[in-house]
């Protein structure tokens, strides 16, 4: 069978798809044999706090975001107070985000490149073991990137997911608000 027939036989998207799964279930794999007690455990304390009645940003330090504390919380309450979801969780958030971005790429070039670009940022990060609020940010980042990459844009959820990113780490507003700046200074046609 010649390159170019198998080539033609093979879906580049089934492909991609079946990357970033093996990168996800590659990732739960390692994070079930990690341990870091002081950076899962900040975040898991500041869940516990929440779901035990505390009130944010006066009985808890909460260091990135209110939004990620609250979700961490919501995995805790659906999975039992087990922290090995939280890791899971933001592996979970990593590789979708990684998926949305390589649907992005495919929505403004094509699927060739899509595997290409989830292929270089997997390479690159290849796991998410803790549960860092920055994974929960790229998740709304890459979802509001996908919904600007389509044809119909819909610019309500667009910054319904930019403000959900903000609320999840608050650092993040000065780059989202300097590249609505630089974008807005692109598009003055």
């Amino acid at each position: 069978m010649s390159s170019l027939k198998l080539y033609k036989e093979i879906n580049i998207n089934n492909i991609n798809y079946l990357l970033i799964s093996i990168f996800f279930l590659y990732s739960v794999y390692v994070i079930k044999h990690h341990y870091d007690g002081h950076h899962i455990g900040l975040v898991y304390s500041n869940a516990i706090d929440l779901i035990n009645g505390k009130i944010p940003y006066k009985e808890i330090f909460i260091q990135y975001g209110f939004l990620t504390t609250l979700i961490h919380s919501l995995i805790l309450l659906l999975f039992d107070n087990k922290l090995f979801f939280i890791s899971v969780s933001s592996v979970f958030f990593y590789t979708t985000s990684i998926l949305l971005i390589s649907l992005s790429v495919k929505n403004l070039i094509n699927s060739n490149y899509a595997l290409m670009t989830s292929a270089i940022i997997l390479f690159n990060h290849p796991i998410a073991f803790l549960p860092w609020p920055n994974y929960i940010v790229f998740f709304f980042i890459s979802l509001s990137i996908f919904l600007i990459s389509k044809k119909n844009i819909n610019y309500f959820l667009i910054g319904l997911f930019f403000s959900l990113a903000i609320l999840s780490r608050q650092e993040v507003i000065i780059p989202i608000f300097l590249s609505f700046f630089i974008l807005c200074l692109f598009n003055l046609d």
